[in-house]
């Protein structure tokens, strides 16, 4: 479809929900050859396969919830459907819409890089781009998408590059932000520590990240799973302001950075029921303050680091562990408490 065709659908919401009832115009209908949804089948139009859409309803619907190839009541059918090639542009024309999904769950495989005009979408409220083979740099305008109000990823691809500091004005963002596995490089900006309303994860693993943790991600205080990120290459010390995550219940995982000590403000996490893991780093302390974290059930991971104290006898209140304690690979002195 031509862009104008695209934008007068956009504007034609009032006349189509008139003509054909609240059901299609709310992506309610489906079509029974292609078992996709209303609302899907404007994506499949934009991507040249209008058969099902022409036969069944008119080329044209409202764009107003939500554009992924997946329906509410079930996954499609991705051997019978599978989209390759790169995002197109012209998504950028449909301003009503308030969610964006590709990946393999929605039958997609997109490369290339991330249309820049995926920013001009100002009712987007969530905008996931997960499992595809995208490319380049992360652009700067998803940062001019202010009223995602659930989550933004653009994990598991192949995005290089630094993460944008726009994106730390997304302050609606509720649930989640995930760059993990790419080869996104250079620092953590320090611009994320204003997405205060995040309360599940920020997810940094598996990338190239360089430099310390900034002390102002120390007011995601509202996170129930934490910073994630391991699998980098972050430096310096875990900052004292950890401590204020103190909602976090599920974990902390900083494997396989160069990270040099934990401080005692980790003791603060005391609702942390699942494992804290620092293994392979180079780390040189054990707070004793770690022994507070009494709830943890799974494990706690030192190992491969470089302690060269003894084991804190506090350690020993950890009682809940049901898996491991793991300190092997160190320096550690003394006898086992």
């Amino acid at each position: 479809p031509n862009p104008r065709a695209l934008y007068a659908c956009t504007r034609s919401e009032r006349k189509l929900r008139r003509t054909h009832g609240t059901e299609v115009a709310s992506g309610g209908a489906s079509c029974s050859r292609c078992q996709t949804s209303c609302l899907s089948i404007v994506l499949v139009a934009l991507l040249g396969v209008n058969a099902c859409a022409a036969e069944n309803f008119p080329t044209m619907l409202p764009v107003t919830e939500t554009m992924s190839l997946a329906t509410s009541n079930q996954w499609p059918d991705c051997s019978k459907s599978f989209y390759t090639g790169t995002i197109p542009t012209q998504l950028g024309l449909l301003v009503q819409v308030t969610e964006i999904q590709f990946g393999t769950d929605a039958c997609t495989s997109f490369s290339g890089p991330i249309p820049t005009e995926l920013g001009q979408l100002p009712a987007v409220q969530e905008l996931l781009l997960i499992d595809n083979l995208l490319s380049e740099t992360i652009p700067s305008e998803l940062g001019e998408l202010t009223n995602i109000a659930y989550s933004i990823g653009v994990a598991r691809n192949s995005i290089t590059g630094t993460i944008p500091t726009e994106l730390g004005g997304l302050s609606s963002v509720a649930f989640s932000m995930d760059f993990y596995t790419n080869s996104i490089s250079g620092a953590i900006p320090t611009e994320l520590g204003s997405l205060s309303r995040i309360a599940f994860s920020l997810s940094l693993e598996e990338n190239s990240i360089t430099k310390p943790i900034p002390t102002e991600l120390g007011k995601l205080s509202a996170m129930l799973y934490g910073i994630v990120g391991y699998n980098n290459l972050i430096s310096g010390a875990i900052p004292s302001e950890v401590g204020m995550m103190s909602k976090i219940i599920s974990g902390a995982y900083f494997d396989a950075n160069s990270i040099g000590s934990i401080p005692t403000e980790i003791g603060r996490l005391k609702i942390l029921d699942h494992s804290i893991s620092f293994g392979e780093n180079f780390i040189i302390n054990i707070p004793t303050e770690l022994g507070e974290l009494t709830r943890i059930s799974f494990g706690v991971y030192l190992n491969h680091n470089a302690i060269s104290s003894s084991i804190p006898t506090e350690l020993g209140q950890l009682v809940a562990i049901t898996n491991v304690l793991q300190l092997g690979t160190n320096s550690i002195v003394g006898t086992m408490p």
